[in-house]
């Protein structure tokens, strides 16, 4: 018996490039996902730059005695929330809190610091502790860039 093959050539025609279509759409899929997920890292990894930056130019200030940024007790209504402001900086700082352990000459005066930026639709949230250690204010834990 003689096998008739006519008109074969044009199912596998069609066969080969649905194939090589799904294919090249499997792969821009995954490659605009990869896109989405770069940008996303990257605006998050600025966005807790952005709040370490604002975290260590408050430190620095506290660092070099601005008496001004300690609260005079740890009374929630004394904690300050200072304006601040990086150069060049495209977010905010949402909220920036500074609370002091009660002064008590039985306590080691601590300060607690927290920094919320934003930033493209990102938030991150840092933390430092400072003592006052021999008159002088030095970070005793530091723990930055958390997506909040």
């Amino acid at each position: 018996m003689i096998k008739n093959n006519k008109g074969s050539g044009l199912t596998w025609a069609v066969m080969i490039v649905m194939i090589l279509l799904l294919i090249i759409g499997a792969s821009l899929t995954f490659a605009y996902s990869s896109y989405n997920r770069s940008i996303d890292n990257r605006n998050q990894l600025q966005c807790d730059l952005y709040a370490k930056s604002a975290l260590d130019s408050l430190i620095k200030a506290i660092g070099d005695n601005e008496t001004d940024l300690i609260p005079k007790s740890s009374a929630f209504e004394d904690n300050i929330y200072p304006e601040i402001s990086l150069p060049n900086a495209k977010g905010e700082v949402s909220q920036a809190v500074i609370h002091i352990v009660d002064n008590d000459k039985k306590i080691i005066p601590l300060i607690y610091i927290e920094i919320t930026y934003e930033y493209n639709d990102r938030t991150s949230n840092v933390q430092a502790v400072m003592q006052k250690i021999g008159g002088i204010w030095k970070v005793i834990n530091y723990d930055g860039g958390e997506a909040a």
